[in-house]
C-alpha cells in the first residue's frame, strides 16, 4: 500500500497524520486526530484507479509537475508527480538523506490531504508512491490566487467570499495542529466559480494541541527556512523556533493586502532577511520587549534595530481601484490590521477572523 514508509524527520514533520491516513499504529495521545482520519480507507493506487488518459501539463513547481487528465466517463481530474528530488537535480547524483527527506515532504503533503477532510482543502482521490516519485489524483483547479489577483479587475474580484474560504480551510488545519508553512497565493488553488482549495503541504507540520483545542507551540524546534520570504512573518524572521499557527494568520494577512491591490504587500528580496524586517517594521513599527513579551529572547532579536513608528496600512492600500467589494474601505483596513500584528498571541485567529460582520455585507452566491 501506498505510504507504508514514513522515514524520519529532524523537523518532526507529520507522524500522527501520515501513520492514522495509512491505517497503521494508534494516534499518539498528545497529537490532534485528523477528522475521521480512523475510519478511512488506505489509499488507493492510481493503478487501481479508473482508466484515464493523461492530458496537457498545466502546472510545474520545484519538485513536480501537474497535468490535466480525463478518467473514462468521469469528470477530468488532476494529476500531480512530487518528485522525491528537487526539478533541476533529478538527472545528477542526490545524496540518499537529500532523497530521502523530499520523500518525506511528499508523504506529508498526501497525509494531509488524506486526513484533512474539508472543502476548502484540497484532497486526494488516489495515490500512488514510488521510488523516486509520489503520484496524486486531485479535483482539477482552474488557477490559482496569484494568477486571478492579476487577471480579474478589481471590481470584479470576490475577495471577501475568497478570503472567508481559504481562513475556513486554515481553521480546520489549525484546530487539527497542522500549520501550513507555505501559504502565498500560488498554493490557493480555485475553480472556474471560485470554490477554494488551501493546498501544497508538503512543508507543513503538526502541533500539539492545548485544553479546548487550541494551539500550543510544539516541543520541537522548527525550521525557520519556510514560507516565501514576502509571506514570512515576524516571529519567523527572527529564527523562532517555536512559532505556531499564528504565522499561518499573518501569511494570510499579505494574501488578503494582495487580493485587494493586486500587489505583493512586502515584496523583498530573496534571502535578505533583514530587509523584510525592515520593510515590515517600515508598517507595523518596530516592536519592543514593551510590546512584544518573549521579543529579546528570539535568535534574531537586536535591540539596535532601527525604531520605526507605528505607519499607517492606509497608506500601504491604494484609494483607487481596490477589490472591496461591498466591503467600506476603513473596515478592510481595521480586519487587515488584525492579521498583521508583530506579536503572535495578539494576532487574529482563523476562527475568530471568520466571525467577522464584514463577510455578511460581502456578496455571497
Amino acid at each position: 500500500r501506498a505510504l507504508r514508509r514514513r522515514p524520519p524527520s529532524a523537523d518532526g514533520g507529520l507522524a500522527c497524520v501520515v501513520e492514522t491516513a495509512v491505517g497503521r499504529g494508534p494516534p499518539q495521545p498528545k497529537r490532534a486526530k485528523p477528522a475521521a482520519a480512523s475510519t478511512e480507507p488506505s489509499p488507493v493506487p492510481i493503478a487501481a484507479a479508473p482508466s484515464f488518459s493523461v492530458g496537457k501539463k498545466i502546472g510545474q513547481g520545484a519538485y513536480g509537475k501537474v497535468y490535466r487528465v480525463q478518467q473514462t466517463g468521469g469528470r477530468p481530474v488532476a494529476l500531480k508527480r512530487i518528485f522525491h528530488t528537487p526539478m533541476d537535480q533529478r538527472h545528477t547524483e542526490v545524496e540518499p538523506e537529500d532523497r530521502l527527506f523530499h520523500m518525506q515532504m511528499a508523504q506529508v503533503e498526501v497525509a494531509c490531504m488524506l486526513a484533512l477532510r474539508h472543502p476548502n482543502v484540497m484532497r486526494a482521490l488516489h495515490v500512488e508512491m514510488q521510488a523516486l516519485e509520489t503520484r496524486v489524483l486531485m479535483p482539477l483547479a482552474h488557477t490559482n490566487l496569484y494568477a486571478y489577483s492579476r487577471r480579474v479587475p478589481s471590481g470584479a474580484r470576490d475577495t471577501h467570499r475568497i478570503l472567508e474560504q481559504i481562513l475556513a480551510g486554515l481553521a480546520h488545519c489549525h484546530e487539527h495542529g497542522v500549520i501550513h508553512r507555505d501559504l502565498k497565493p500560488d498554493n490557493i488553488l480555485m475553480t472556474v466559480d471560485n470554490h477554494v482549495w488551501v493546498s501544497d503541504f508538503g512543508l507543513a507540520r503538526q502541533e500539539m494541541l492545548g485544553v479546548g483545542g487550541t494551539s500550543a507551540p510544539t516541543s520541537r524546534p522548527m525550521s525557520p527556512e519556510v514560507y516565501v520570504l514576502s509571506y514570512r512573518a515576524p516571529e519567523v524572521l527572527l529564527a523562532d523556533p517555536r512559532y505556531s499557527v499564528a504565522a499561518d494568520m499573518w501569511a494570510v494577512g499579505c494574501i488578503y493586502a494582495e487580493l485587494m491591490t493586486g500587489e505583493v504587500l512586502f515584496p523583498g528580496d530573496v534571502d535578505n532577511v533583514l530587509d523584510q524586517l525592515y520593510r515590515i517594521f517600515r508598517v507595523v513599527g518596530t516592536p519592543t520587549p514593551n510590546t512584544w513579551r518573549g521579543l529579546e529572547t528570539l535568535p534574531g532579536y537586536r535591540a539596535t534595530f532601527p525604531c520605526f513608528p507605528r505607519g499607517e496600512l492606509d497608506a500601504a492600500l491604494p484609494k483607487e481601484d481596490v477589490a472591496l467589494d461591498g466591503v467600506s474601505r476603513d473596515d478592510a483596513l481595521a480586519f487587515l490590521a488584525t492579521f498583521l500584528v508583530c506579536d503572535p498571541s495578539r494576532r487574529v485567529t482563523a476562527t475568530r477572523a471568520l466571525s467577522w460582520d464584514g463577510f455578511l455585507v460581502a456578496p455571497h452566491d
